[in-house]
This record gives C-alpha cells, structure tokens and sequence, in this order.
C-alpha cells in the first residue's frame, strides 16, 4: 500500500496500530440476523457502511464526539470501536452488549515528504529508520495494553455484557460480510485484496456449509457434502489451475460470491 503514495510525494514508514473493532449495541448481537434494523454508526467511510449494509443494519456517519449522546437518547442503537475508543467516551454507560466481532481494524500510517526524506544524509536516515522500528513497536505494544485494559474495564464496570463469539457464529459474520471485499476492490485494490487472503490464509469459498445445503442458486440443497465441495470449487477454480487459489473467488458472479463467502 505504501508504494501507491509514492507517486504522490510520499513515503510509508510505518503502520501504528489503534486495534481491532468491536460491536456494541442494546440488544446481544451475535450473528448477522441480529444486526437486522439497528442503526449503527460509522465513521464516514464507505467500507464499514457497506459492512453494516451487508449485515442489514443501517449505518448511520456521526462524528465521534457525539456518539456517547447519540447512543443515550436512541438516534443510534450501536456502533463500532476499539475497546480503547468505547471505554474512553465511557459507552458502557450506554450500551448494554459488547460482541468481539474482531471484523475490522484501525490503524495510522506514518508517513514523510518523499523529497524530504530523500535529501537527509544515508546515516541521518539509516538511525530514523532504527528510531521507526523501536517507536513502532512501542506504540503497538500501547495500543495492546489500552485494548487489553479497557475491555478487562469494561467487564468490571458490570455495565455491559461482553459477548466471544463462538466458532460457528464468527463463520457467519465472515460469511455475510465477504460480499464487502468486492464491493470495495475498486477503492481498496483488488491486489491489496489478494495480497491479505495469501498473507492469512483466509480463503471465502471455505466457508459455504454442505452439511446444511445451500440455499442459494450457486447449489441445489440436496448434493452430498463431496459433490458440493466438487462443484463450487470448479466454479472457483480454472482449469490447470492451482485448487484453493483465492484469486479465483473474485471470478465468481456477484451473487455466487455473496452465497459463498465472507470478510475476516
């Protein structure tokens, strides 16, 4: 990602983590169904609000320093955060349920003048990008204790319920939002895309479920798990082809894509 901003000027030195979100909401939300309806807000992004779309919620973009009181008189019914970020604006105070949907990160870029950086000495720059690694990881090391802290806050405060998912609940929320991964390549970069499902291993067409038939017009309901697994993966995959290759999930037609997979 760090080299698309070299065209214009500049240079990624680092990625400094905030962590990975949470949901919160009034009611206990743990698969998709539950999401159905609520307003959820987002900050003004147009990923997590397809994510909320993709999950029937209705994404709501209120600034930050509103949110406590948005929450509070009803405009919204959740929304998403670092543990950090929810126990600081002190959201228990007005959310009843906290699910450990880990479906989304945030993270902050540090980033130089690419002339800049250029004209500083080779032993000026070599001892910056030491001080980056060191800075990087004690800031990362903050951010894990902050998160680590606020949600061991939270469960004390006894003001909100923390709900972990279980296996088979995440499978479902991956399930409804891989849809997002599409519908964002344009904006993200279809080899970002690719490049993260190598990296983690995440591959969407794992997710559909033959023991319990698919209901959708990828696959009839009454195929045998083999014959399923066998039929969806040539729809996956091209022929001389590598089977399990991810990049061919993105060959899928639309509707096939949103039946077989999900976002991590």
């Amino acid at each position: 990602m760090f080299r698309k901003l070299e065209s214009k000027g500049l240079v990624g030195l680092a990625y400094w983590d905030n962590g990975f979100k949470v949901m919160s909401a009034h009611k206990p939300i743990r698969v998709p169904a539950d999401y159905k309806g609520l307003k959820m807000r987002i900050q003004s992004s147009k990923v997590p609000g397809d994510e909320m779309k993709a999950l029937g919620s209705i994404p709501q973009v209120i600034a930050f320093s509103e949110v406590y009181q948005a929450l509070q008189t009803g405009v919204v019914d959740g929304t998403e955060n670092p543990p950090s970020n929810f126990y600081t604006r002190k959201m228990q105070e007005v959310q009843k349920y906290l699910a450990l949907t880990n479906h989304g990160v945030i993270e902050y870029a540090v980033i130089v003048n690419k002339k800049f950086r250029d004209g500083l000495p080779l032993d000026v720059r070599t001892t910056l990008q030491g001080a980056m690694k060191d800075a990087t990881k004690h800031a990362n090391d903050i951010a894990k204790k902050e998160n680590d802290d606020a949600l061991e806050a939270v469960r004390k405060s006894g003001k909100t319920e923390i709900l972990t998912l279980t296996p088979e609940q995440k499978a479902a929320m991956k399930k409804a939002l891989v849809v997002v991964h599409k519908e964002n390549e344009s904006r993200v970069g279809k080899d970002i895309i690719a490049e993260v499902y190598r990296e983690t291993g995440f591959k969407p067409w794992q997710l559909v479920d033959f023991r319990h038939g698919i209901n959708n017009p990828v696959m009839p309901t009454n195929v045998s798990i083999q014959q399923g697994v066998d039929s969806l993966e040539s729809r996956f995959l091209d022929p001389g082809v590598r089977r399990g290759d991810e990049s061919n999930f993105n060959k899928l037609p639309a509707g096939e894509r949103r039946s077989a997979g999900t976002a991590g």
